[in-house]
């Protein structure tokens, strides 16, 4: 839009046609036939908010999590307080102002974690700040992760999956579960037992080596032991690759340990 959003393109020599209708007009079939990238390239040229925005926003800072949006180290701003629609329209153009498909997609993360902050409480434990930005490059690093793809790849296919994906995305993240349980197109762990953060990666290993015990637990050949000696270096590697991912996700989650701030501070007294 170099031009303005109100410059009129007279379009079939019909005056009025101004960018800003055609883009409306691409939005709109772009939502019919569910075009997610689409829809978020043109709500984020339109400034479109979510109706629910605002609703999640405060259910999230309810509940003492501050919210940080914009890339880190670039254009991050903290949202520490309840916002009217007018003043999250402004935060997000000023964080996502040459970035119209992150402003759209900040959106629907947000809308998502406050829906989850609702209803699956225990997956925000030990969490007192959600950056935007961070997620955003997590949920991309995991699709490149599981696809191979590249890094462009990857946050081109992040902006063509349905919000609903997100969402289930977001949810395996908070929750620990590896991310190629949602996108092999298991149920989402609605009505089991949840595990946060480490617990549950500690939980997959541990599951890991109950299975390979009942494997070696019989009679083995020569050729059976050296292949249990090659999963044993596999292993190692699952390991290894499970214990480096759950730190990089908290990371980027600013997830702690249990009791690390009460500790902290008994410790400094």
């Amino acid at each position: 839009m170099k031009v303005g959003p109100n410059f009129d393109t007279r379009l079939n020599n019909v005056n009025g046609v101004t960018v800003r209708v055609l883009m409306e007009e691409i939005h709109l079939k772009a939502c019919e036939s569910r075009d997610w990238s689409w829809v978020r390239l043109t709500g984020g040229l339109l400034n479109k908010q979510l109706d629910e925005l605002a609703k999640a926003v405060t259910h999230l800072l309810v509940r003492q999590k501050q919210i940080t949006v914009g890339m880190p180290t670039k254009s991050e701003e903290a949202i520490t307080c309840p916002k009217t629609k007018e003043e999250l329209k402004d935060i997000f153009g000023r964080a996502y102002s040459d970035d119209p498909n992150s402003f759209t997609l900040a959106q629907e993360i947000i809308v998502s974690l406050g829906s989850l902050v609702r209803t699956d409480p225990q997956l925000f434990v030990e969490m007192f700040r959600l950056r935007i930005g961070l997620i955003i490059q997590i949920i991309a690093s995991e699709l490149a992760r599981i696809r191979k793809l590249s890094a462009t790849e990857a946050s081109q296919r992040l902006l063509a999956i349905s919000p609903y994906e997100v969402k289930c995305m977001l949810f395996s993240l908070l929750s620990g579960r590896l991310l190629e349980d949602i996108t092999s197109g298991e149920e989402t762990a609605a009505g089991k037992e949840i595990h946060t953060g480490m617990g549950s990666f500690r939980k997959q290993i541990e599951e890991r080596k109950s299975l390979r015990k009942s494997v070696a637990g019989g009679s083995l050949q020569q050729n059976e032991i050296d292949d249990l000696l090659d999963e044993d270096d596999a292993e190692e590697d699952f390991q290894f690759g499970i214990w480096l991912r759950h730190r990089r996700i908290d990371g980027a989650l600013n997830r702690v340990p249990p009791d690390f701030y009460s500790v902290i501070f008994s410790c400094s007294n």
